[in-house]
């Protein structure tokens, strides 16, 4: 007999946005704003690479974002 496993992930990401600029928007901006750039512009960049024809090297390493969904975005996965 064959048995068959099916594994499962649900991930969510929550990125830190303008929830927070009522309290002091200028040291939001100056301490958050380069990280949360970085995030997304990795993603950006991974997304951009995974949908190229041919990609030859995927640097999930760039963020944390990245890192964290990698077994999501490459991979046999389905994204809905």
């Amino acid at each position: 007999e064959h048995s068959t496993h099916l594994l499962s992930r649900l991930y969510f990401v929550d990125m830190p946005g303008a929830e927070q600029l009522s309290v002091d928007p200028m040291t939001l901006r100056i301490r958050e704003g380069p990280t949360l750039n970085q995030g997304i512009m990795a993603f950006g960049e991974v997304v951009k690479t995974l949908s190229s024809k041919d990609p030859e090297f995927v640097n999930y390493r760039q963020s944390k974002l990245t890192e964290l969904l990698q077994d999501a975005l490459g991979g046999n996965s389905y994204m809905v």
